[in-house]
């Protein structure tokens, strides 16, 4: 074998043996989730991929199994999570197609969105603006969740975090 082989450390000669040693338990797993064969097959094709990417960050002495079964659970989940999102955006935009904004909208919303940066700093997210501005278009935390493609806690918090900022720099002025 040789010294620079990283599947060495997870007690495999290559990648073949790594694949054909977990690729078919691999299957399964995704399978559980997932009635579509084609996207199985496409998962597991990514979950492998993912392997070759991080397979330098794998820690000698770690289970190999668990460490791709939890790959390929994070692989299936960003993929129905994607899904939902996606299929829930679609009902939504067919019962209210979005309106598109007169020039003069266009500048207004720019102007806020640089406002409101200003007001959160320079960390503050694309990702947390948009959540901003569809609490104030009037959607519920949990479209929110949805239309983004995060959990519930998450927008909450986000939401949160931001408001409280923008509360704090009107409370200075």
């Amino acid at each position: 074998m040789e010294d620079n082989n990283p599947y060495q450390k997870a007690g495999f000669a290559s990648f073949d043996e790594l694949y054909n040693a977990h690729h078919e338990e691999v299957r399964r797993l995704i399978r559980r989730r997932i009635a579509n064969p084609d996207v199985v097959d496409d998962l597991v094709q990514t979950t492998f991929l993912g392997v070759i990417e991080s397979i330098e960050r794998f820690e000698e002495g770690r289970n190999m199994q668990s460490w791709i079964y939890k790959i390929a659970k994070c692989k299936a989940m960003d993929y129905l999570r994607k899904q939902y999102s996606q299929r829930y955006l679609n009902e939504n935009i067919n019962k209210n197609p979005p309106e598109v904004p007169t020039p003069e909208q266009v500048t207004i919303n720019k102007e806020l969105t640089d406002l409101v940066k200003s007001f959160l700093g320079e960390k503050a997210s694309d990702s947390d603006l948009e959540i901003l501005k569809l609490s104030a278009e009037g959607y519920k935390p949990r479209e929110i969740s949805k239309i983004i493609g995060v959990s519930d806690e998450v927008t909450r918090m986000r939401l949160h975090r931001t408001r409280k900022k923008i509360n704090d720099y009107l409370s200075e002025l």
